[in-house]
């Protein structure tokens, strides 16, 4: 933006100088012994517009104002829709990293020959853009409300509804796959609604009692998927792939483990609350991130070689997993921010939260950040992934949400 701002000044000087130089042809042409060109110093564009008035007529002044006026107002339009583009490309950016990642793990599994699958362009298609249009009425009747994730105000596609939150009962996501939240800001129980879930025009179930916000699905919930029907227009998710899978029912911040959930009553760490599960296993994790978490002083701690995550089931190659990372204020100390994590995953979830370092480091908002750990069965204390859900508070309007494998 700075560069573009500092063209549009330089332009703005070379139209001023032209302008000064038409003028004065001007006043030649109609006989004057002086010209505006002459009388104003070509290095000097410090000339006040009082000197200026002083020298020529309130006529000619006049015009020369309106036309200067006209080029500010143009400049202060250009600005306006500048910052526009910049919102659409953040979004975008974050929307290609979902592709990128979804292509990347889809390219490292092989398909079956057997199984009719959409291709990548089929999904992709369906994933981005997401829009739809949801009914107060069963069977997509009564009022509406219109969604799309390109003009949602929350960053990352998320939208609170306005004025049918609470009151919808069917959606149409015109071929397109949206997850409807049963809280605002993309929190609580969602459901996934796309060409081959289910019947949309009574989406109502014992999870998601009442719908308040909408965002996008994620690119990755349909790796290996496949066809439903013959005509090609229908997929279903591949639910024996247990490890990829992502149900369409899914709580990225989880209300009813915040419900659950303990409250640290260390105040110099950013960890609020935490729900642990059988074996101590950490299930959920909520932390309110502030400026002053960032890099906080920690104690000399080897988490690894305590009798607790010798005690955790645990792949080769695992390092200790900090839930919170260290330098976003998590305990280094503490058994409830602990678990088994892959190197893959470690370095993912760190890449996750890049973004929250570098928007915390300008010294003022906070950043909300939800953990959901899935575990296959209450035998194992490694999670095989996590969901996460990130809203950024201040001046940054977004709310982000995802998955990271174990």
């Amino acid at each position: 933006m700075g560069l573009i701002c500092t063209s549009s000044e330089m332009l703005f000087v070379a139209l001023f100088t032209f302008l000064l130089s038409f003028s004065g042809n001007n006043a030649k042409n109609s006989g004057s012994s002086e010209t505006l060109s002459e009388l104003v110093n070509q290095n000097d564009y410090m000339t006040t517009s009082q000197e200026v008035s002083r020298e020529y007529s309130p006529e000619t002044f006049s015009r020369l104002l309106l036309l200067l006026e006209s080029m500010n107002a143009s400049m202060t339009q250009l600005n306006q829709r500048l910052q526009i583009v910049e919102t659409q490309t953040s979004n975008l950016t974050m929307e290609l990293e979902g592709i990128k990642n979804w292509i990347n793990i889809n390219s490292t599994e092989t398909q079956a020959d057997n199984v009719d699958r959409p291709d990548d362009l089929w999904i992709l298609t369906m994933v981005t853009h997401a829009k739809s249009r949801l009914y107060s009425g069963e069977n997509y009747k009564g009022k509406f409300e219109d969604y799309s994730s390109d003009t949602a105000p929350f960053k990352g596609g998320c939208y609170n509804l306005e004025r049918l939150g609470g009151k919808i009962k069917s959606v149409d996501t015109y071929s397109k796959c949206v997850r409807l939240f049963s809280g605002s800001s993309c929190e609580g129980w969602s459901v996934a609604i796309y060409p081959g879930s289910g019947p949309a025009g009574n989406l109502l179930s014992s999870k998601l009692e009442t719908v308040n916000s909408v965002g996008p699905c994620l690119p990755e919930e349909f790796q290996n998927a496949s066809f439903k029907d013959t005509g090609k227009q229908m997929i279903v998710k591949n639910s024996s792939d247990f490890e990829n899978f992502i149900p369409d029912e899914v709580e990225f911040y989880s209300l009813d483990c915040l419900h659950d959930s303990r409250t640290s009553l260390d105040s110099g760490i950013s960890l609020d609350a935490y729900k642990l599960g059988p074996q101590n296993r950490v299930e959920f994790l909520q932390a309110m991130i502030y400026p002053k978490h960032l890099h906080i002083p920690q104690p000399n701690f080897d988490m690894e070689n305590t009798d607790f995550f010798k005690s955790l089931d645990r792949h080769t190659g695992d390092v200790v997993g900090y839930g919170i990372p260290l330098a976003l204020g998590g305990p280094a100390n503490q058994t409830f921010n602990v678990f088994p994590q892959s190197s893959s995953g470690y370095e993912e979830w760190n890449r996750t939260n890049t973004g929250v370092t570098r928007y915390l480091e300008r010294g003022r908002g906070y950043v909300e950040v939800a953990l959901t750990f899935l575990y296959s069965g209450n035998l194992t204390s490694r999670p095989h992934a996590f969901y996460y859900w990130i809203q950024f508070g201040g001046d940054r309007n977004e709310v982000s949400y995802g998955r990271v494998r174990n």
